[in-house]
């Protein structure tokens, strides 16, 4: 996969430390920090899709009180399959894309949500300054 321009050295402004809008304790201490590849929901374009902003700040009214930190995060999913499921159960992503990204020690920490799901849904809180769509590329379905 061919990583997409990241911006004026955006790699190199890298700091690891999380934005301030974080509550603490968040990241959980469980989570990780890895290379991988995932796979995420976009509605539109990658590049003005608000998919990729956490719902702390797209959809503050749609974070349940006790979960702000989960809030904080984007929503990924570790395959394809995984993800294609989630589409088929439900109907809200039917009509929504699918993008693949290359995660990097470099985007921030990671963690299977809720713990125990088979799922496949993983939570990605990214570091500051992270601009994460320009990891993700859409992919062709079959």
């Amino acid at each position: 996969m061919t990583i997409k321009s990241m911006g004026e050295n955006e790699e190199n402004k890298i700091t690891r430390v999380f934005p301030g809008y974080f509550p603490d304790n968040c990241p959980p201490e469980d989570s990780i920090v890895t290379t991988m590849e995932v796979f995420h929901f976009v509605k539109g374009d990658i590049s003005t899709s608000d998919t990729f902003v956490p719902y702390k700040l797209s959809k503050p009214d749609r974070v349940e009180p006790g979960n702000e930190c989960i809030g904080c995060g984007i929503s990924v999913f570790s395959s394809l399959s995984k993800a294609k499921k989630m589409r088929s159960n439900f109907p809200v992503f039917r009509n929504w894309k699918l993008s693949k990204g290359t995660l990097t020690e470099n985007c921030g920490r990671i963690k299977r949500t809720p713990p125990g799901c088979g799922s496949g849904h993983m939570t990605l809180w990214c570091y500051e300054g992270i601009v994460i769509r320009n990891y993700f590329e859409l992919i062709e379905e079959e």
